[in-house]
C-alpha cells in the first residue's frame, strides 16, 4: 500500500505509536512530487474505492484500475491503459508534462521505457510562464470512484475519469452527448475477462428522434432500452431496473446536451452497471452479508429482445421458439417458405 511515512524519528513510545498510526493511514491523492508504483495503492478518503495496478484473469499484463475496496475479488470498474498494457511490474503513475510541455497531465510510464508514456490524460490547463512558480496539482481518488486531476490553489478540476468510462457505469456518472462539442459519454465492453481492451459492444445514447439508450454490437444495433417515460427509461419486461425506491434517475435533453445520470438514495448501497464482453448489459448490487456481487437484472433476456431479430414486418414470439421464433405481422407473408411447410 502507498503510504506517507516519516523516517528517522526517535521519540517517546506514545508519540511513536501516534506517528505509526498516521503514517500507515492510506492516502487518497498524489501531488507532482509523488507517484504510484506497481504494488502501491490510493484509497479514497472514506475507504470506498481503491486505485492501483492489477492483472485481469489469467493475463500477465499489468493495468491501472479502480475497484471497490471491500471487494476481495477486486472487480475493476475503470481502467486507465486498457489498450496499452505493461508486461511487467515497472509501471509508475505520476503527474507531469509530456509532449506539449505547457500542460500538466497524469502520466503512466513503464520504468524501462521512461521516455514513452503508456497512457496519459488530456488536460488543457497550461503551466504558468517561467517567471512565476508552476501551479501545484494533485490527483485524487474520490469516494464516488472518480479520479480527478486538480489545480490545488484554484481547486479547478482539469480532468476526471468519469468523463472516460470503460465498461462500467457507477452512480453519478454520465451517459450521453455534449451537443456543443460532440463529446460523448458511453461504455465499451472488455475484449474478454482476461483483456480489458476495447471490445465489440458499446452502450450509448442515440440522440436521433426520441432518444434511446442503444446497445451496439460493433456498429449494429443489438438491444435498446426504449424511451424515457418521465421517471426512468422504459426497459420492457425488466421490472427491477432503477427501482425508484432505491435509485433516482435524471434525464436532461436541451440545446446543449442530452444526458442521463442515476444515483442511489441510500449511500450504503454499492452498485454498478456493466457492458459485458459476452453481449449483455447487467446490473450488480453488493451484498454485504455474502461479500459478493449479486446480479439483479440483465438484458437482453432472450433472443426476442435482440433488436430487429425478425426483420421488417416480422415479430418474435418467445412462446414459440421451439417451432418458429419469427412470424409475420398480419397482412404479410414470408419471402420464402421452408420445405414441408
Amino acid at each position: 500500500m502507498f503510504m506517507k511515512c516519516t523516517k528517522g524519528l526517535t521519540i517517546t513510545p506514545l508519540v511513536q505509536f501516534v506517528l505509526l498510526i498516521r503514517c500507515c493511514n492510506s492516502i487518497d491523492s498524489i501531488t507532482t512530487d509523488q507517484a504510484i508504483r506497481d504494488g502501491e495503492v490510493l484509497v479514497s478518503n472514506g475507504e470506498v474505492f481503491e486505485l492501483g495496478f492489477f492483472r485481469p484473469g489469467k493475463s500477465t499484463n499489468h493495468y491501472v484500475g479502480i475497484w471497490y475496496k471491500k471487494d476481495v475479488e477486486k472487480t475493476v470498474v475503470w481502467v486507465a491503459n486498457r489498450d496499452n498494457p505493461i508486461n511487467d511490474t515497472s509501471g509508475v503513475l505520476s503527474i507531469g508534462a509530456h509532449g506539449n510541455c505547457s500542460h500538466r497531465n497524469l502520466i503512466l510510464y513503464a520504468r524501462n521505457q521512461t521516455n514513452i508514456p503508456v497512457w496519459s490524460t488530456k488536460s488543457n490547463v497550461s503551466i504558468s510562464s517561467s517567471s512565476t512558480p508552476d501551479p501545484k496539482y494533485k490527483a485524487q481518488l474520490l469516494d464516488t470512484g472518480n479520479l480527478v486531476l486538480v489545480e490545488q490553489d484554484s481547486q479547478k478540476v482539469t480532468w476526471l475519469s468519469f468523463d472516460y468510462p470503460t465498461d462500467t457505469i457507477l452512480p453519478h456518472m454520465k451517459l450521453g452527448l455534449d451537443k456543443r462539442t460532440g463529446f460523448s459519454w458511453f461504455l465499451t465492453s472488455w475484449k474478454s475477462e482476461d483483456d480489458p481492451g476495447t471490445g465489440n459492444y458499446t452502450y450509448a445514447i442515440d440522440p436521433n428522434g426520441a432518444p434511446q439508450i442503444i446497445f451496439y454490437n460493433g456498429n449494429v444495433r443489438y438491444w435498446r432500452t426504449g424511451n424515457w417515460n418521465g421517471i426512468r427509461w422504459w426497459w420492457g419486461d425488466i421490472p427491477v431496473v432503477l427501482d425508484t425506491n432505491i435509485f433516482n434517475a435524471s434525464y436532461v435533453n436541451n440545446q446543449d446536451e442530452i444526458i442521463v445520470t442515476w444515483g442511489v438514495l441510500n449511500s450504503s448501497i454499492s452498485t454498478r452497471i456493466v457492458a459485458a464482453h459476452l453481449g449483455s448489459i447487467e446490473q450488480f448490487n453488493w451484498y454485504e452479508q455474502d461479500l459478493r456481487w449479486n446480479n439483479i437484472w440483465s438484458g437482453p433476456r432472450d433472443r426476442c429482445d435482440i433488436y430487429g431479430r425478425c426483420g421488417a414486418f416480422g415479430y418474435c414470439d418467445s412462446e414459440s421458439l421451439r417451432v418458429f421464433e419469427c412470424k409475420c405481422l398480419p397482412g404479410f407473408q414470408p419471402k420464402c417458405q421452408m420445405n414441408g411447410t
